[in-house]
């Protein structure tokens, strides 16, 4: 028996005698609080949250639908939307908290936590029922009979209950909203029919189950004086529900003309790099992200340009409507320029579009525009459409071309081009638009057939009648370009 204890003493180091027992960890039992949890049954959706509990990374729900096992999800949220439902059919959500303890640290983890449950009856409308329909059904659906909302109901949205209100050229909107709707803002320039300048997003916490009738807000900034028409819509969290009409504000909103003698113009926005300003198409190694917005001020229709104090200039992000509003506006009088200097968040992958307001504080002028792009990348500026007929006799059939000069664009290859072609119908009389033509649409191929010059082509046959031709342009972070001519053929 020595002989054994000896020649493991001997041996210490070695792996056959070390024994896992004694390396120093313990079991752990780890209890964490059981979820509170809360199931909301909606027209289309069951709304389930809980309560965050002390010590989880995430949490585990497992879905039953009339006691059955029906899926599981892993969630580091406290809540979700739960859209594959069957109309009166009973729901139950088991939720349990996942520990954050790093198990690598002990022996053997034994966990005692404990599920919280909710259940609920789900309530799923008629498919094709618009999402204003929806607050019908939220006592229930009996699977036979449609139902219409009543026009006594203030918690949907109508023209007499959304309200307006303007304080120094921002806009805010107020409307009421369901806790299982989304809703978006969008307003027009009565000025330009279909323009849609901006679409927001009302804001609702739908996590909270008891948020359901509700008051929402969106606000945005008008940026040009002239007449505005403001109009919501809600779309269902369901996808299987179709969004409703717009619901227009009764009144135009009015922003007041500033009578000016000339308007701001020659706007521009460059990065600088040691005090340098460098144009957009430059290629820089190791740009800052701070940015000066130059521009001619506008001036006052007696004399003189308008004091800086005048001037707000706003930051977005190209394709976002929520501005950012950079102030100190300063006067570069060696140039006859005003300028601002701003620090953009990304310098890498954002376009930025700053718009430069001028306003005395009750009145506006008109508003100037200035583009960020990022450091050697170059913008598509323009595209020449250029319509060129023929006919083929031996065919007895009209043919025609129409050749696409993109000047402008240095490396053609990073931008993509697509071509659509539509013959406008005779009845129609509402202004044509990129989305018409796209929804209508012939699309039809590019052909690059000089690459010298630069020139692509783009041609189909027998067409006859009020063609437009529409060319798309596309360049990653940038927005959607669109070039359109309309041209009579004839055969």
């Amino acid at each position: 028996m020595g002989g054994g204890i000896t020649a493991c003493i001997i041996a210490i180091g070695l792996a056959a005698c070390s024994n896992p027992e004694f390396d120093g960890r313990t079991d752990t039992v780890i209890s964490l609080e059981t979820p509170s949890v809360t199931a909301k049954a909606y027209p289309g959706v069951n709304f389930v949250s809980w309560k965050p509990v002390t010590g989880a990374s995430g949490y585990d729900v497992t879905v039953y639908e009339e006691g059955t096992y029906k899926g599981r999800k892993s969630l580091s949220t406290y809540s979700f939307p739960d859209t594959d439902l069957v109309n009166g059919k009973t729901y139950t959500y088991s939720v349990e908290a996942i520990s954050t303890t790093n198990p690598g640290t002990m022996r053997e983890v034994y966990a005692t936590n404990s599920r919280g449950e909710a259940s609920v009856k789900a309530i799923v409308p008629p498919a094709g029922t618009k999402s204003l329909e929806l607050p019908a059904y939220e006592g229930g659906y009996d699977g036979t009979n449609t139902k219409t909302v009543s026009e006594s109901d203030n918690w949907v949205v109508k023209p007499g209950n959304i309200t307006v209100a303007v304080a120094d050229g921002t806009v805010s909107v107020n409307f009421p909203m369901k806790a299982y709707l989304r809703y978006t803002v969008k307003y027009y320039n009565n000025d330009l029919p279909h323009e849609i300048n901006a679409a927001v997003d009302g804001k609702l916490n739908v996590s909270d189950p008891n948020a359901n009738n509700a008051l929402g807000q969106a606000s945005f900034d008008i940026t040009d004086a002239g007449s505005y028409q403001v109009a919501v819509v809600a779309s269902a969290y369901n996808e299987y529900y179709a969004d409703s009409d717009e619901v227009i504000y009764g009144e135009l909103v009015k922003i007041e003309k500033l009578e000016l003698g000339s308007d701001t113009r020659d706007a521009n926005a460059n990065y600088i790099y040691n005090d340098i300003k460098i144009a957009n198409n430059a290629v820089v190694n190791g740009a800052t992200n701070d940015v000066r917005v130059s521009f001619l001020p506008a001036t006052k229709k007696e004399d003189g340009n308008v004091p800086t104090s005048w001037y707000k200039v706003y930051r977005r992000v190209d394709g976002e409507y929520t501005n950012t509003l950079i102030t100190n506006v300063k006067e570069d009088a060696a140039k006859a320029t005003y300028y601002v200097d701003d620090k953009v968040p990304d310098v890498n992958t954002k376009k930025y579009v700053y718009t430069i307001v001028v306003t005395d504080g009750e009145k506006y002028g008109k508003a100037a525009t200035a583009d960020l792009n990022r450091p050697g990348d170059i913008k598509v500026k323009g595209i020449d459409i250029e319509y060129v007929g023929q006919e083929d006799l031996t065919k007895n059939e009209s043919t025609w071309r129409i050749d696409i000069t993109p000047n402008s664009v240095a490396d053609s290859s990073a931008t993509t081009l697509t071509a659509y072609y539509w013959v406008k119908p005779a009845n129609w009389v509402t202004p044509v638009l990129a989305n018409d033509i796209i929804e209508h649409n012939q699309e039809v191929k590019l052909t690059i057939v000089d690459k010298t010059e630069n020139r692509q082509r783009v041609g189909t046959t027998t067409v006859e009648g009020n063609v437009y031709l529409l060319v798309k342009a596309e360049r990653p972070g940038y927005t959607t370009q669109y070039f359109m001519k309309d041209f009579t053929i004839k055969y």
